[in-house]
């Protein structure tokens, strides 16, 4: 039979108390421990002057549930880098409502319901010595001078619901996460961001302060996980996280508190929406599971690429020889989509300098044909139709040369 010694407290040369757990339970150190070689279990809440020889396995719950070998932060794009629609090019939101909404860069896009006009850019001011080669600056090219109760501002990323599904929102085992970014604003103050679903039946409202205006600062923002409403967990909206511009009462709840509507801010929300000229600049943003604020995820260039062109993708068919239904005015080809979007993308044609059709048809001789959609886009390709203005073609009439571009979008 094992031996065991209970005491009610051991008491170090110092005085304090170092406490004892139950029988069989675990023991809690509240004062400094020396002279012990090995931990079996250690939970600690902090430690401090640890060295780190001989340690082989540790784990930390808010760094190792987002796992420390990569996909920690589920903001796509969180560094600015990509900007395939606009290449760097401004966009002016003039607009209401999230069909006028633009997207400066990638992923990020800048939603109003007001007077004002905001322009936004991929822009190179970044907080120095942080890694970072791009942020997006909104800049507000009218001002709405008097906010109504039901104006709003703000710039919006939208998360699929496969990508943030284990955090398990609307269900008790609802996770915390943390927000982290670089911000600059023009306007110093109190403005708040906001997390909600994709029904915009649940939202939490949290404020954080810009303390010296046109100065970096790093903020960082513990979300408390929502344990009720509907959070989608496939390929539509998981949740959307949106940093505020400018918010009326309508859009107005209390400062870190789930609710049942669409808040995006507090009674303290700076209304920058206001000052002509006002600048605000974001970067660096990351969400991950957990109460920590981990080190920015730097994936490679190829590997956000292909994250972005999930949702957006720009393709250009350079193809050879397309053989054209003979008795047919029409002819058929396929235009890949790669990596496969969320969905079944909308599809516009563009850049058709060659020709207004967007095709060049050789056969003795250059010919018109028109391009547009045979069937509704897959996830994977767009189905496509050449079609002679006038007139069938010939048995060994073929399209010599095709050449179109395509912006295909699947965007939440």
């Amino acid at each position: 039979m094992a031996s065991s010694l209970r005491v009610n407290a051991i008491v170090p040369a110092s005085g304090t108390n170092v406490a004892i757990g139950t029988a069989g339970g675990t023991i809690t150190y509240s004062a400094s421990v020396s002279g012990i070689s090995t931990f079996t279990t250690l939970n600690a809440t902090s430690i401090v002057g640890v060295t780190t020889a001989g340690i082989t396995t540790a784990y930390i719950g808010s760094i190792n549930d987002g796992p420390l070998s990569g996909a920690r932060n589920r903001i796509i794009n969180g560094d600015m880098r990509l900007d395939q629609r606009n290449n760097g090019a401004s966009v002016s939101v003039t607009g209401d409502g999230f069909g006028n909404r633009q997207f400066p860069v990638d992923r990020f896009n800048i939603q109003k319901n007001s007077t004002c006009v905001i322009s936004g850019i991929q822009t190179s001011d970044v907080p120095t010595g942080q890694g970072f080669s791009n942020a997006l600056r909104a800049q507000v090219t009218t001002a709405d001078a008097t906010i109504a109760a039901g104006d709003y501002a703000s710039i919006s990323h939208r998360f699929e619901g496969y990508n943030v599904a284990d955090l398990h929102y609307g269900t008790t085992n609802a996770k915390t996460a943390t927000l982290s970014f670089w911000v600059k604003s023009s306007i110093s103050g109190t403005y708040c961001v906001a997390l909600t679903n994709y029904a915009d039946s649940r939202a939490i409202p949290i404020n954080y302060s810009i303390n010296s205006p046109d100065t970096w600062e790093y903020k960082t923002i513990i979300i408390s996980g929502d344990t009720t409403g509907t959070w989608e967990k496939t390929n539509s909206g998981g949740m959307n996280m949106s940093w505020t511009l400018g918010a009326g009462t309508d859009y107005q709840a209390t400062n870190n508190t789930w609710t049942g509507s669409v808040e995006l801010a507090t009674s303290s929300q700076t209304q920058w929406i206001s000052t002509l000229n006002a600048t605000f600049f974001i970067t660096g943003v990351q969400l991950e599971s957990g109460t920590v604020a981990t080190p920015f995820e730097r994936r490679s260039f190829g590997q956000e690429l292909a994250l972005c062109e999930r949702y957006y993708q720009i393709k250009e068919y350079n193809g050879g020889t397309v053989n054209m239904y003979p008795g047919s005015t029409n002819g058929y080809f396929s235009i890949p989509l790669s990596p496969l979007m969320r969905t079944g993308p909308s599809v516009v044609t563009y850049d058709t300098a060659y020709q207004a059709s967007g095709f060049i048809y050789y056969n003795g001789g250059s010919t018109a044909v028109t391009y547009g959609n045979n069937q509704a886009p897959t996830v994977g390709a767009v189905s496509s139709v050449a079609s002679r203005t006038s007139g069938n073609f010939s048995t060994g009439e073929v399209c010599g040369h095709t050449y179109v571009r395509i912006r295909a979008s699947a965007e939440l």
